[in-house]
This record gives C-alpha cells, structure tokens and sequence, in this order.
C-alpha cells in the first residue's frame, strides 16, 4: 500500500510536467480505427493532427493485410510574412512523392514563391518567382 502511494505523486508530478511543456493553446488530436473483413483481412488506419498558433501538422497511417499500405505527413506554418508547406506519401514497398513550398510577402507589394515536387521515380521539378500586386 506505501507504494502505491508514492507511485501516485510520482504519476501526479510527470502528468503535470507534461501539461505545462505543452503551450496552452497548443492541441493534439487524433483517431485510430482497424477493420477486419468477413474473408479475415484487415485495414488499421491512425490519425494525428497538431495545431499551434501559426501552424497545423497531420500524420496518416493506413496498414492492410499482406504488407499493403502508406504514409502520410503534412505540415503547414505561417509566420513573419513567411507561409511554408510540406507534404510527403511513402508506400510501404518504398514509393515516395513529396512535395513542399513557401510563399514570403516581402512587404513592398511583391511576394516571392517557390515549390519543389519529388515523384515517385525521383524527377525533381521546381517552380518559383516574384508576383506583384495588380492596380
């Protein structure tokens, strides 16, 4: 019984350290669901998404029967007159796109851009520039 007691304000400390490392406006969410179909196979399928002030992350998992299945990751941020985005798929055999970007207001009526995209058989294309506001 003595231990239990201990253990209980050991657990109470770590629980409380854990809440205040996280921002109060910081929240995490997520889901997790498996299916099994009447032929026994089955789909697990997770989800976690994070959002703080200026910025949002998902990741996605879905795993079949024999060896089937992908991942996902997005991550989305803005600050400082700074938007960035990144997003990424991989398969479990190995197949993997990604893509990623930002766009900056450079505060004189212009933005400058850019964006990267990496397919599934490694070609790179590359897209980026200057825009200005139209009067």
């Amino acid at each position: 019984m003595t231990r239990t007691f201990a253990t209980l304000p050991m657990m109470a400390l770590a629980l409380s350290s854990a809440l205040l490392a996280m921002p109060a406006s910081a929240r995490t969410h997520g889901h997790s669901a498996t299916t099994i179909r009447a032929n026994g196979s089955s789909v697990n399928r997770q989800r976690m998404v994070t959002r703080t002030p200026g910025s949002v992350s998902a990741d996605r998992s879905v795993q079949g029967s024999y060896g089937r299945g992908y991942q996902t990751s997005r991550d989305r941020s803005c600050a400082n007159g700074t938007c960035t985005a990144q997003r990424s798929l991989q398969t479990n055999n190995g197949t993997a796109i990604s893509r990623s970007g930002s766009v900056t207001a450079n505060g004189d009526g212009t933005a400058t851009y850019n964006s990267q995209r990496v397919g599934a058989n490694g070609q790179v294309r590359s897209v980026s520039g200057t825009v200005s506001r139209g009067n």
